[in-house]
């Protein structure tokens, strides 16, 4: 009950601060031009497809995928992955697919360019990021030990390497942003057949969770953009409105038996911090699937 109040206090006020955040970008799109931010924030992330693209990619997901999804079994809740053996695996794992990933991954390991170790103050989740003035990727996670772990840093380590291997290429190319997330998901895809060296007797289980999730980034990947242009494109949309729709969704797309409701699109950051981003990792995902 205590939880429950706290969502819809939580849900409230940040979604007082969406609805500003909805106007200003609204406003920003217009001024250049666009009808919506949707459609503005497509064009800023480089993108050779357009919403409506999109959300006819939605309808085939919802389609295709949404029933098999929930088919799928995770049983390794059970095992733990301490940092020392877990990089020594990744990086056995990761150069045997790709031995030109040696370099990078030293580089990484010898000058400390990365932060692992949980923390009081430290956030959790985990990127890669490019810093300039070093020419240099950094990786950043919050080990949790959890079976995540392993496929986290073979994610991440397939940022670093692409942004170690193009470096300011990479940076100031004018490619769409799909494609640096299948640096990472593809490089996770490959490394299913890693997954003994990785995983051990927990192999078989960890290659079903990692298509479990592969299929969980198109569901959701599909899912937050659609709210997203709702938000967008709807005028003078009210709080009441957005939850309605992102519940709705939520039914559509088989999330309501994961605890989710029309009051969690507030717990996405993305939705925050890096408007009309989300369909990039369903896109991306696709792509990387093909290497499987």
């Amino acid at each position: 009950a205590l939880w429950s109040l706290y969502k819809s206090a939580y849900n409230a006020e940040s979604g007082r601060i969406f609805l500003e955040m909805i106007d200003v970008r609204n406003a920003m799109a217009q001024t250049l031009g666009f009808t919506s931010y949707a459609e503005y924030g497509y064009a800023l992330y480089a993108r050779d497809y357009t919403p409506e693209d999109a959300k006819r990619l939605a309808t085939a997901v919802k389609r295709e995928i949404v029933q098999p999804f929930y088919h799928a079994t995770m049983r390794l809740s059970s095992g733990r992955f301490l940092v020392p053996a877990t990089l020594s695996n990744v990086r056995n794992a990761v150069t045997a697919l790709l031995p030109e990933f040696e370099e990078p991954w030293t580089y990484m390991t010898e000058h400390g360019m990365y932060d692992l170790e949980p923390g009081e103050n430290k956030q959790s989740g985990s990127f890669t990021t490019y810093f300039e003035t070093y020419g240099a990727p950094f990786l950043f996670t919050s080990w949790d030990g959890s079976y995540e772990m392993p496929t986290t840093m073979i994610h991440e380590f397939g940022h670093y390497a692409g942004y170690y291997l193009n470096g300011v290429q990479r940076m100031e190319s004018q490619d769409p942003l799909d494609l640096a997330e299948i640096d990472s998901q593809g490089l996770e895809l490959l490394a299913l057949s890693q997954y003994d060296t990785l995983y051990g007797a927990l192999a078989d289980a960890a290659k079903t969770a990692a298509l479990t999730i592969a299929c969980y980034a198109v569901i959701t990947g599909c899912m937050e953009d659609e709210f997203q242009q709702f938000a967008y494109r709807t005028k003078d949309v009210t709080l009441e409105q957005l939850n309605a729709e992102y519940g709705r969704l939520v039914r559509e797309y088989g999330l309501d038996t994961m605890s989710v409701d029309g009051e969690s699109w507030t717990e996405i950051a993305h939705t925050f911090r890096a408007p009309m981003y989300y369909i990039s990792y369903a896109v991306s995902m696709l792509a990387a699937m093909q290497l499987i």
